[in-house]
């Protein structure tokens, strides 16, 4: 037995003690070892057991060949559901003679559990003792899943639910996959030691749920939802996982499946939703979540499709034919009025016959296996790098503090239909380059040095992108980042101005010293009209904010050099900077406006000699809004503020 499980054990049976019930509640943020990259696979009937027939092959033989190519193609992990509880050994062991961890449920027992049913504590101890007393021997199980998709009401069913698991087998982990709109939730409320995954499905068919669904869209929508989940990880320190999106479907009206053509036809009076990505976008969507910070991958889904046959399919759904007939003769805006033939639902396409979007994640998760612990080390820090064309390029930390702190950043192509040569602006302290993925070297000599960055180009083929490991001089060029909260007071109808800048240093219960800042701000007195709910308004309000960059207790107590600004805002935005004599410098040279996305961020430099800068905000009242200042040589913090509601 491990120290971690004699750990766990000690402290299930002190809840047993005192709780009586089973209760284990542990609060430790889940590690993982490996980073996943894994497979969403349904084992019942209708979908394992109907591939494994067109394949000619008993289910248990068809496993192992599915296994074998999963295997063969870089993935390692299963997430399995529907899992009888007498049948997980025996798949746990062939899933580990092809290198493949497994995280699995049970339709059976405690993880079907649903509100308003069988979820009493007696009840749900009891279902959860029966499955752990079948799988807690069961080799090559990391994890034990909860509901699927639990809703907010949820939660803290799954709170207890993980404490009885914990208290059977603490051994092992307790995962959950959470749609997008519960992650606020689920991040604030849920223990810490629940691993959370969230599914954001954000590739649509047109005329659908989205009027346009552009792959740029697309793109934008999903930003938006893991931008989120990224900025919540991080406020409360908790890892997660992405499930992508690999799948095809549609609602009403009628669909099945040909064998004999492998592929789903949908009829009129069928309304399209969810479409299967190409496989750029499936790459994309991995590398836009290692950009955001994701600890693993599981794919959604490995066998997504259980239409009914073709033959079977008059006789069982005629009922449902005509009302799709009638549905289309009612709704003419239908977005499918004439038959849909559809190729592809996930990874499997029949049998053992693989999409190619199966294959490029292959090849992609064999590249990425080189790079598997960095990626599971790093945490977002400063903008290091920057680039144009739409892309985006993320930066990373790791091992420790400065001088030994170590940087990488994350460079992703976001054009699914064309490569790109790719221009990467460094901070200009930059010694080596070294591009992980393809072992080129940019060596001091070698990276290009103008405009006041370093750069270097990679190449990037459609949805697909980089690692690049940044070497600094110790202490050079790189700044310690932090968020500081801070709401300023609203100001009704009128601009908010800051006009000083004052730092303090901010070192108690840290465990390196910081910088945070502080911004005096006027406040008005209330109108004689004004009620005091008045004064409870948002505090976020359009306006003009004016940062000082130099004078007494300001920046200018560090070595010369460039400063970069960070902004996370909704909306458009201007920004105005001046020199040392106050005069706005040309507008040539320095006018910026920019749309940002929400949640979305934007970097731009600060002229050398500025020494004010002016920025104008058009955004809608009470969206988050953040500023960061920061310094890029020889500086040892950063400075911002972050406002918005709380």
């Amino acid at each position: 037995m491990s120290l971690r499980t004699k750990k766990l054990s000690f402290v299930a049976l002190l809840g047993s003690f005192f709780f009586g019930d089973g209760f284990c509640v542990a609060e430790n943020t889940p590690e993982l070892s490996f980073f996943p990259r894994g497979v969403y696979w349904p084992w019942e009937e209708s979908r394992t057991g109907r591939q494994a027939e067109y394949a000619g092959l008993d289910r248990w033989a068809y496993t192992e060949q599915l296994m074998q190519k999963l295997h063969e193609q870089n993935y390692n992990l299963v997430w399995v559901i529907h899992m009888p509880p007498g049948e997980l050994k025996k798949f746990c062991e062939l899933a580990e003679q092809n290198q493949l961890k497994v995280v699995a449920s049970s339709k059976h027992t405690a993880s079907r559990l649903k509100w308003g049913g069988n979820h009493s504590p007696g009840q749900m101890n009891a279902a959860v003792k029966t499955l752990t007393n079948s799988w807690k021997d069961v080799d090559n199980l990391l994890a034990y899943v909860g509901i699927d998709e639990p809703r907010t009401e949820e939660m803290m069913l799954m709170n207890r639910l993980k404490d009885y698991f914990n208290y059977y087998d603490p051994a092992r982990q307790f995962w959950l996959v959470i749609r997008p709109h519960n992650i606020p939730y689920a991040m604030r409320y849920l223990d810490r030691d629940i691993l959370l995954t969230t599914d954001p499905y954000d590739f649509f068919y047109p005329d659908g749920w989205m009027k346009d669904a552009t792959t740029e869209k697309c793109q934008r929508r999903r930003n938006t939802q893991i931008n989120m989940t990224r900025r919540l990880a991080e406020t409360y320190g908790r890892p997660f996982l992405l499930m992508p999106q690999v799948f095809d479907w549609s609602r009403r009206g009628g669909r099945y499946y040909d064998p004999e053509t492998k592929q789903i036809v949908i009829l009129p009076g069928s309304f399209y939703t969810w479409r299967q990505t190409t496989p750029a976008e499936t790459t994309w969507q991995i590398w836009n979540g290692i950009g955001k910070g994701a600890r693993g991958m599981v794919i959604f889904a490995l066998i997504h499709g259980n239409e009914i046959e073709k033959k079977d399919f008059v006789e069982k759904h005629g009922a449902e034919v005509a009302a799709g007939r009638k549905i289309l003769a009612e709704d003419p805006e239908s977005n499918i009025t004439e038959t849909v033939y559809s190729s592809g639902n996930g990874l499997v396409l029949h049998g053992l016959e693989m999409t190619p979007q199966f294959y490029a994640l292959g090849e992609l998760f064999g590249k990425l296996e080189p790079v598997s612990d960095l990626l599971l080390k790093g945490t977002s820090t400063m903008p290091l790098c920057f680039v144009d064309n739409g892309n985006d390029v993320f930066s990373f930390e790791y091992g420790g503090e400065v001088p030994r702190k170590k940087y990488y950043a994350v460079v992703v192509n976001n054009d699914t239909d064309n490569a790109v040569r790719q221009t990467v602006k460094i901070l200009p302290a930059v010694e080596r380059v070294n591009d992980l993925l393809t072992g080129k070297v940019y060596e001091a000599d070698g990276i290009s040095r103008a405009g006041g960055y370093a750069a270097v180009t990679v190449d990037l083929e459609p949805g697909y992108g980089t690692v690049l490991d940044l070497e600094f001089p110790p202490g050079e060029a790189v700044a310690l980042f932090d968020y500081i909260d801070f709401v300023p007071g609203y100001e009704k109808n009128r601009d908010t101005s800051y006009d000083d800048l004052e730092v303090q240093p901010v070192s108690e219960g840290r465990s390196r010293p910081v910088l945070a800042v502080k911004l005096a701000a006027e406040t008005r007195v209330a109108e004689e009209n004004e009620t005091e709910e008045d004064e409870l308004d948002p505090p976020f309000v359009p306006g003009s904010f004016l940062y000082k960059l130099s004078g007494p207790k300001s920046l200018n107590r560090y070595p010369d050099g460039d400063l970069y600004f960070v902004v996370n805002a909704v909306g458009p935005f201007d920004v105005e900077f001046s020199d040392r004599d106050k005069a706005v410098l040309e507008a040539s040279e320095v006018e910026f406006s920019h749309a940002i996305e929400p949640y979305g961020r934007i970097t731009f430099r600060v002229p050398d000699g500025a020494a004010s800068m002016k920025l104008t905000f058009l955004a809608p009242e009470s969206q988050l809004a953040e500023v960061s200042l920061i310094y890029s040589r020889n500086s040892q913090a950063s400075h911002g503020i972050h406002w918005g509601e709380k």
